[in-house]
């Protein structure tokens, strides 16, 4: 049994209380001092409230941090009380306390304060970092700096929007834990005194972590989106292929409609192919967007056959022309022409493959026209 009582005290602030020695036990020389600790500690917590208690208007800072006063007294009332209730040793309660204290200290001199945000049901979802100091070290600034990308990318990957319940629901717990574990980094590396080099490695290292995770996961579920974009897109253009085929060409005949709707075809699961060729593996900032321009799978399938159609325009009117071994643009691509329909195919699959260098390469093709143009 603890040598010890806990007796609250509300008359310096909710929550108070004091550690007593228990005058019917022996008193135990680990467990008196935890209770001296425990005492001193809570005397300068209630200095702290009583301090900033004279602020006329508290700013969002001051707010966090009488918030964060609150939760070590939570924190030290639970410490106690699970020494009493023989839960944990003297030597680990003492620990406790004593990692409260140079949190305390801290953050009075702090140049940033950390504040972990829940959502209703108690999830952590975002950090709110507060800067305390007009001047600032240059390595705190960069750790804060990427502290606050990491928060953007946890933050994108893990939202669950657009998923199923459950689906959604598992996005939210590791939500929760990867943001947790981003506050403490920021916590320690930004709050604490000559720990930044200690925070910049334990950053580097949890986005290690999240990457080895969580990329592949992240990779397979867009590339089942781009594949499902890919193959409605192919399916109707291939059905509208066969309409033509079977029932002609409402407008143009001359013109080699159906061979343009192949390429298109094509370019749509050229653009599939693509990312897997392209992106074997993804770095944590991909785990937000796995590609650099940011277009929705839907979209990129569209623009990559609408720069497909334009490529198969500068073919067919002779304005550029390739040759690779036994295959020339040049072949026939008219109504009727089945090699013209199979080369239409394979263009269009080339085109979405490459579709990276594709925007440039029409791009090029558009300057040196208008360059032309302009020359005369």
């Amino acid at each position: 049994m603890a040598s010890f009582q806990i007796r609250p005290d509300n008359s310096r602030f909710d929550g108070y209380f004091t550690v007593a020695l228990d005058s019917t036990t022996t008193p135990d020389p680990i467990e008196a001092a935890f209770r001296r600790d425990v005492n001193l500690v809570m005397a300068r917590l209630a200095a702290l409230r009583a301090l900033n208690a004279d602020t006329p208007v508290p700013t969002a800072s001051l707010l966090r941090k009488m918030r964060q006063v609150d939760a070590w007294v939570t924190t030290l009332r639970t410490v106690a009380q699970a020494l009493a209730d023989g839960v944990i040793d003297a030597p680990s309660a003492a620990a406790e306390v004593a990692t409260v204290r140079q949190r305390i200290e801290a953050i009075d001199s702090a140049d940033f304060v950390v504040e972990t945000q829940n959502d209703g049901e108690g999830r952590a979802v975002d950090i709110m970092i507060d800067i305390g100091a007009a001047e600032l070290a240059q390595d705190k600034v960069q750790l804060y700096q990427a502290i606050d990308q990491a928060l953007t990318v946890i933050k994108v990957a893990f939202a669950g929007d657009g998923m199923s319940a459950a689906r959604e629901a598992q996005q939210r717990v590791k939500l929760d834990e990867y943001v947790r574990k981003l506050a403490g980094i920021a916590s320690v590396g930004l709050e604490l005194k000559n720990q930044t080099a200690f925070g910049q490695m334990a950053l580097t290292s949890l986005t290690s972590q999240i990457a080895a995770r969580e990329a592949a996961v992240v990779k397979n579920a867009y590339v089942k989106r781009l594949g499902l974009h890919s193959l409605v897109w192919a399916v109707a253009m291939w059905l509208v292929f066969v309409l033509m085929r079977q029932h002609g060409q409402p407008v143009l005949e001359e013109f080699p409609f159906p061979a343009f709707v192949l390429m298109a075809a094509g370019a749509a699961v050229g653009t599939w192919l693509s990312f897997a060729l392209r992106r074997m593996t993804l770095g944590f900032a991909d785990l937000a967007s796995p590609e650099e321009d940011q277009l929705s799978p839907g979209l990129r399938i569209i623009f990559v056959m609408a720069l497909t159609m334009v490529v198969g325009l500068l073919f067919y009117t002779g304005a550029v022309g390739i040759e690779m071994g036994t295959f020339k643009t040049g072949f026939p691509l008219g109504e009727g022409k089945e090699v013209g329909y199979g080369v239409a195919a394979l263009i269009g699959a080339l085109c979405g493959i490459a579709e990276r260098g594709l925007a440039t390469a029409v791009s090029s093709s558009a300057g040196q026209f208008i360059g032309g143009i302009g020359a005369r």
